[in-house]
C-alpha cells in the first residue's frame, strides 16, 4: 500500500458554516484506494464523525472516483491520534451511495448511512 497524496489541512465547512480542518491521507494499492480521514487537534468545529457523509461525498468529488468504484475500490477510514482522554482509533466507515446531480459533475454520488466498524489499527493493506 503506497501513500499517494496528502491533503493536510482539508478545509471544510462543517454544521452552522463553522470552519473546520482534517487531514486526508490516500492510500492506493492496485486498482485499490484507502482514504483516511484524521480528526486534527486544532480543528475546533464538527468532527469528522459527525460530518462523515459530506467529507467522503467532497473527497470522491475531489479526487474524481468513478461511481463504479465507490462500492468496490474504495476503503474509508476514520482516524483519531492519541490523545490525554483516549488511545489512538482506526474505524472502517460504510456508506451507501445515491445521486446527486447538483454536484460538480452528472455523474457524481453523494454518500449517506454510514456504518462505523471498529478495527483494531491501521490497515497495512486493501482489501
Amino acid at each position: 500500500m503506497e501513500l499517494v497524496r496528502i491533503i493536510n489541512p482539508h478545509h471544510y465547512k462543517g454544521f452552522g458554516g463553522c470552519d473546520c480542518i482534517c487531514r486526508v491521507d490516500v492510500y492506493r494499492e492496485g486498482k485499490k484506494f484507502l482514504i483516511m480521514f484524521t480528526e486534527l487537534e486544532d480543528n475546533h468545529g464538527t468532527s469528522i464523525t459527525n460530518f462523515t457523509e459530506q467529507l467522503a461525498t467532497q473527497i470522491a468529488e475531489l479526487l474524481d472516483i468513478p461511481e463504479r468504484s465507490l462500492y468496490d475500490d474504495v476503503v474509508w477510514i476514520e482516524h483519531y491520534p492519541a490523545n490525554r482522554f483516549r488511545g489512538e482509533t482506526f474505524d472502517e466507515v460504510t456508506y451507501t451511495w445515491e445521486p446527486a446531480p447538483l454536484l460538480k459533475s452528472q455523474a457524481s454520488m453523494r454518500a449517506k448511512s454510514p456504518k462505523w466498524k471498529h478495527l483494531p489499527a491501521m490497515p497495512t493493506s486493501i482489501t
